[in-house]
């Protein structure tokens, strides 16, 4: 009997199944909360190609060109326009005749003449007269002395025989005077200041700066 009833329930679970299948149950609220959402797939963001920047051709800096001095050409020297001399002669002359300038051509002296005064500062580049000498054309000794210095008489000591000493007279004309001798005395020698009785002219200044130191002396007669 228990197993005529088992084979009959049996039977029945058979039929059950092969009639149909049990209806889908839907998914509870709370398994539809707990099932994660798909995740989205990132859309790629397209990185822009940079742009290269054109590198800028450079301009070419225009050298300039220089411009050509000018070389100025130089002007001729004007040729010194020569002096121009009128002589006398000493012996013409009427009476004495005073000298502003001796000239020396062959060593390089050229100096205004100022009277002399005994005891009086001497200056550079100026001749003087000895006072109580005498002046072309007197017939007597012209005295004129000066400091031996550069652009005064310092040259004087060059001076040869034969060279030519011109005097010039307030007048205008030009006295000639022919150099005899060069010699040095002493100090205290005044003999060349002395008058004399034929035209003379006396040159003199100093051989060092001591006061007892020699002079020289140059003596020169008139051109004939």
């Amino acid at each position: 009997m228990r197993r005529s009833l088992g084979a009959l329930m049996l039977a029945a679970a058979l039929l059950g199944g092969c009639a149909s299948e049990p209806a889908a149950q839907a998914p509870s609220a709370q398994a539809a909360a707990t099932t994660p959402a798909p995740t989205p797939t990132p859309t790629p963001t397209a990185v822009p190609t940079p742009t290269p920047t054109p590198t800028p051709t450079p301009t070419p800096t225009a050298v300039p060109t220089p411009t050509p001095t000018a070389v100025p050409t130089p002007k001729p020297t004007p040729k010194p326009t020569p002096v121009s001399y009128t002589y006398v002669r000493v012996s013409s002359l009427r009476g004495p005749v005073r000298v502003d300038r001796i000239v020396i051509s062959r060593v390089g002296i050229s100096l205004p003449i100022r009277n002399g005064v005994i005891g009086a500062p001497v200056y550079e580049r100026v001749a003087y007269h000895y006072p109580g000498t005498s002046w072309p054309g007197g017939h007597s000794n012209t005295y004129l002395y000066g400091h031996a210095r550069a652009g005064t008489f310092l040259k004087l000591k060059y001076l040869r025989a034969g060279d030519i000493v011109l005097l010039h007279l307030v007048t205008g004309s030009w006295v000639r005077y022919k150099v005899t001798s060069v010699r040095r005395v002493r100090w205290n020698d005044g003999r060349s200041t002395l008058l004399t009785s034929t035209e003379r002219l006396t040159l003199q200044t100093c051989t060092s700066y001591y006061k007892t130191a020699d002079k020289l002396v140059i003596l020169a007669v008139p051109v004939a």
